[in-house]
């Protein structure tokens, strides 16, 4: 059931007498309910606080929303605010208590406030949290004054100490050998790296990215075609197809392009790509005209001959199977076959009338109308913060990301591409500016060395466990 909005079902038909798993968005209205619905059961046992039940609260992407989020000048006053609180309340000056009284009611973020709140009301609870990007996490304070929250016009207390940062232990979880990482994409020493990345700053050297993609907030695509390098990213994704379906491997085909976070830049480059693909299907159709053909003829055997690097068979033990040849009337079908249709979505959540690409739909979940079964498709996803976090993008083999954020944690969750690509791991390809890489190269080494020091400290932990057991 919605807590959004289907709040009586919980007064009426849940309560604390039976065991229940709640699954909830981190939503402030939903968050919200389920904090008055906490609070009446709280009422009802006449106690401060909900007693003698057992809470396990399970936050997923915990870096987002989760964490405090509060700007330089609100950090500082929280900072002096947390310094006064140490000193005897009585003795404060009119100044101080000023001071410390702002820095109680400095904004943080909803989300992590509510979390708090329903935190603060139980007696018996355990915290446990879960982000691939931890960096925000370790490096805040579990520090934090007492604080007052109004939720529906009650007051509700938030007590001191209480943010979410790992109290008790940080259990660093190690990916599966057949994962594809950031380790084996942007490893530090490059003979441990997986040939996946196409720099297009090289592979098309006089094209100006941040002329085509400019990323200020006022920004405008104005371009009449799309850059070769995208036109070959989209190239590479139909020989993808082509190959996939040449293994036997039923299943759906993704493209991620990446360019903006703005809506209006997003629709331009999916009205971009419809464009091209119409203009490429033409090409494909006259029989004497092999100017995409040729590419794609090159661009194929380049992709075969890639696939033989040690890297792929010692990473993942496989041996990737080629067609010994493709033909136009591969990639012809891919435009025609009504079952596995081309879909070109431009995904955002926008409702804008003016928008002139009109699919904004990503649906992994079709079915055939006569068998039941699952009907894969092939999607090209244009798309910004939705892309972002969160969401899994089925058949994953292209990605073109040339987004700019210097932000190490939103970079990692950007990169949808990290994951597992089971028989096609030959087949992954991530074109991006030589901006980008650096900055997924630096992120390899905050990780490495993030993961480094924690087991430097669970060894620690764990000898000094050791020891005592011996000791008694």
């Amino acid at each position: 059931h919605d807590l959004k909005g289907n709040i009586d079902y919980m007064f009426n038909n849940l309560s604390l007498d039976k065991k229940s798993i709640w699954v909830i968005k981190k939503n402030k209205t939903v968050l919200e309910n389920l904090i008055i619905w906490l609070d009446k059961q709280r009422k009802n046992e006449g106690t401060d606080k909900i007693d003698n039940v057992p809470f396990l609260i399970i936050d997923d992407e915990a870096d987002n929303g989760s964490i405090q989020s509060i700007s330089k000048k609100e950090f500082e006053l929280w900072e002096t605010g947390l310094n006064l609180d140490k000193l005897d309340f009585e003795n404060l000056s009119e100044y101080q208590e000023k001071k410390i009284n702002e820095a109680r009611e400095a904004v943080i973020k909803a989300i992590n406030r509510y979390i708090r709140v329903v935190l603060s009301l139980l007696s018996h609870k355990t915290y446990v949290a879960y982000t691939a990007t931890p960096y925000s996490i370790i490096s805040g304070k579990s520090e934090d004054l007492e604080r007052e929250v109004k939720i529906k016009n009650k007051k509700f207390i938030i007590e001191a100490n209480s943010d979410l940062f790992p109290e008790h232990f940080i259990i660093p979880i190690k990916p599966g050998e057949n994962y594809l990482g950031v380790e084996k994409i942007f490893n530090e020493n490059k003979e441990k790296r997986l040939p996946i990345i196409i720099n297009i700053n090289e592979l098309v050297k006089t094209e100006k990215i941040n002329n085509i993609f400019p990323s200020s907030r006022e920004s405008k695509y104005e371009f009449d075609e799309i850059p070769k390098s995208l036109e070959d990213a989209i190239l590479h994704f139909l020989i993808t197809i082509v190959i996939r379906k040449y293994r036997g491997q039923k299943d759906y085909n993704t493209l991620l392009i990446h360019t903006s976070n703005l809506t209006k830049n997003t629709d331009y480059v999916a009205n971009k790509v419809s464009e091209f693909l119409k203009k490429l299907k033409e090409s494909l159709e006259r029989p004497d005209d092999e100017k995409y053909f040729e590419r794609i003829s090159n661009l194929y055997l380049t992709i075969k001959k890639n696939s033989e690097n040690v890297l792929f068979k010692t990473y993942f033990n496989k041996e990737y199977k080629y067609p010994l040849t493709v033909k136009k009337e591969d990639f012809l079908n891919i435009f025609k076959d009504n079952d596995i249709l081309l879909d070109i979505v431009s995904y955002h959540s926008s409702n804008d009338s003016k928008l002139e690409h009109k699919n904004h739909t990503l649906n992994y979940e079709i079915i055939h109308n006569d068998t039941g079964e699952r009907k894969f498709r092939n999607y090209i996803v244009i798309g910004g913060n939705r892309l972002s976090r969160g969401i899994t993008l089925k058949g994953l083999t292209t990605s073109y990301f040339v987004r700019n954020s210097t932000r190490q944690d939103s970079l990692y969750q950007m990169g949808r591409w990290f994951g597992y690509r089971d028989g096609y791991e030959d087949l992954v390809r991530i074109y991006m500016p030589k901006e980008q890489i650096s900055w997924y190269e630096n992120i390899y080494k905050l990780e490495y060395d993030l993961r480094k020091n924690y087991q430097w400290y669970l060894l620690k932990f764990f000898s000094f466990f050791l020891n005592s057991l011996k000791n008694y």
